[in-house]
């Protein structure tokens, strides 16, 4: 069905610029709530306010010719919205990353004109960053794409398949010219902590790794099976060195386990430690929460995320 759109502007989107780093491979197909019979083509972009380049945040952006220009382009790019719209849907796919109460809503980007010449240099920081309607922030474990990387717009990273780059563990004394083998080269996932968002414990864990990043500390990690789990036999425990003592900070997520366990069972880890700790908010019981993320370095590539295994699996 064509859609005719009229020139608007989204009322969440406050600035008519936005950098744009990123967007997932993905499409997706939403459906209007109050016509349903209306459907859009669209991905999902990173982008940051102009005024506010520091923070990415998600929107949707209609697939359509227009995008064609953004290929080949280096990220960031600045753009000039020129159409836009707050678009309310629900039932959709993309609706567990946009969500308003009942209904999901999506800034949804239409046009735009690319400004030329522009240039940006900067990491994300997402400390105090609270969530808009219809522009939430980018998880930072979501962020194994363009916003950090660098490489193209068009991001080739799928969530069943992680970057994974040489890691900083590698010693200096090696020479990268000598010809190294492949399994002993150290690389770097990051995977996000999981089931820590209802144990007051673990928040109050979080906020103690949490100021030991703020005041530039390491803080380590310690991994091990949780065999008597009564949910799953195969779970993996995260407790984090604090003054000399492990606290639990929660559990590797459930696609991680088949190929964290794997490099635990050969002793492959070189290195693992919290890499960020943000706060988000949680709408079924209206409060904000502590959620984190890990850095775990090993010897030799990792294998890819299970996305079909379940719990009490065998492997």
């Amino acid at each position: 069905m064509e859609v005719e759109v009229v020139t608007s502007k989204s009322v969440c989107l406050n600035s008519s610029n936005i950098w744009l780093f990123c967007i997932e491979k993905d499409k997706y197909s939403v459906s209007m709530r109050d016509c349903p019979s209306v459907q859009v083509n669209a991905r999902v972009a990173h982008i940051s306010p102009a005024d506010k380049p520091l923070i990415r945040r998600r929107v949707l952006m209609a697939d359509s010719s227009c995008l064609t220009s953004l290929y080949n382009q280096p990220p960031p790019q600045l753009l000039l919205i020129t159409n836009s719209c707050d678009f309310k849907f629900n039932k959709d796919a993309v609706s567990k990353v946009f969500s308003d109460g009942t209904d999901s809503l999506a800034v949804l980007i239409w046009s735009f004109v690319m400004i030329p010449g522009a240039q940006l240099r900067s990491q994300p920081d997402h400390c105090n960053a609270v969530d808009l309607p219809g522009m939430p922030v980018c998880d930072y474990e979501d962020l194994n794409c363009s916003c950090v990387r660098g490489t193209s717009i068009f991001s080739t990273t799928s969530t069943d398949q992680q970057d994974q780059s040489k890691s900083m563990c590698m010693p200096v004394a090696v020479n990268m010219d000598d010809k190294v083998k492949v399994d002993t080269v150290q690389y770097t996932v990051t995977i996000p902590i999981k089931g820590s968002t209802y144990g007051e414990e673990y928040q109050n864990n979080l906020k103690f790794a949490r100021t030991s990043i703020r005041l530039k500390k390491e803080v380590l990690v310690e991994l091990s099976r949780e065999t008597d789990n009564p949910k799953d036999k195969n779970a993996i425990v995260i407790k984090a060195n604090i003054d000399g003592q492990l606290h639990p900070l929660g559990y590797v997520g459930l696609q991680h386990i088949p190929k964290v366990a794997a490099a635990m069972k050969k002793n492959e880890l070189v290195k693992t430690t919290v890499k960020h700790v943000t706060s988000w908010f949680v709408k079924n019981i209206n409060e904000r929460k502590l959620r984190g993320s890990l850095l775990l370095c090993k010897t030799g590539k990792w294998l890819s995320d299970a996305q079909d295994n379940m719990y009490n699996s065998e492997f």
